[in-house]
């Protein structure tokens, strides 16, 4: 099924059918830096798999640096994600990463992330800014103390982070789609920012969206779209959300 814009003309699931997944799925939400929570969640989910036949998704939202204390290890543990024997992984991109890699890119392009939890991140990898708005000269410096910081393995990690996924009656993607455009059009800038065009609609596309992103007090779990972003670097909270079938189920962590 092809994602288009909703309200156009598209082949929806009847009103009787809920959306369902192929294979038992968990999606992650929104990690900014609490490695405590990701390592604690990851071990519940394991945990929690372990009752059900077969191989099981994990799908991680993005968001893994920024605002928490370990950017770093959160990297790191998605790396390790990739590795275990128990689930296939797919990690997304999220906005603060592609502002990292920004960075990495362009040191005049640190001025903002700092401000936006990149302040965080750099202490993660042992690098602390000398001013609270640091001038040209040192975002140059703490742009190559980044790089040589950060490992190849990240970088790869970093290039490899996908903008979507789709299983399903289910479409994965950090921030959300604009329900205006069809599958052509929307733009890396949407799956990474949006919010308010894509939270305010019902139905924003021919799927179910899962996404993280807009932090909230609670989950989110309506017919058309499933928010996980608990704002766990600010509430202590992180959660996933666990797909079979047509079934949801939701796990947290404190």
């Amino acid at each position: 099924m092809r994602l288009l814009p909703f309200p156009r003309d598209i082949s929806f699931r009847s009103n009787e059918q809920d959306p369902a997944i192929d294979v038992l799925t968990y999606a992650i939400g929104d990690i900014h830096g609490r490695f405590d929570l990701f390592k604690k969640l990851v071990q519940t989910i394991k945990a929690d798999a372990a009752r059900f036949d077969g191989k099981c998704r994990v799908v991680l939202l993005g968001d893994y640096i920024d605002r928490g204390p370990e950017s770093k290890k959160c990297l790191d543990g998605v790396i390790a994600m990739h590795r275990q024997p128990w689930c296939n992984t797919i990690a997304l991109k999220g906005n603060h990463e592609q502002v990292m890699i920004d960075f990495l890119e362009d040191p005049l392009a640190g001025s903002a992330w700092l401000k936006f939890g990149g302040l965080e991140t750099l202490r993660s990898y042992g690098i602390s800014p000398e001013s609270a708005e640091p001038d040209e000269a040192e975002l140059e410096a703490l742009h190559w103390k980044l790089n040589l910081a950060v490992p190849a393995i990240q970088r790869k990690l970093l290039r490899s982070l996908k903008l979507s996924y789709e299983a399903g009656d289910y479409f994965f993607v950090h921030a959300g789609v604009d329900p205006r455009r069809d599958r052509e059009t929307q733009t890396e800038e949407t799956l990474l920012w949006i919010r308010d065009a894509f939270l305010k609609v019902e139905r924003a596309c021919s799927k179910s969206v899962v996404h993280g992103h807009t932090p909230s007090d609670t989950y989110t779990d309506t017919r058309w779209r499933i928010g996980v972003d608990t704002g766990a670097y600010a509430t202590g909270v992180l959660t996933a959300v666990r797909l079979n079938g047509t079934q949801r189920h939701f796990i947290q962590v404190r």
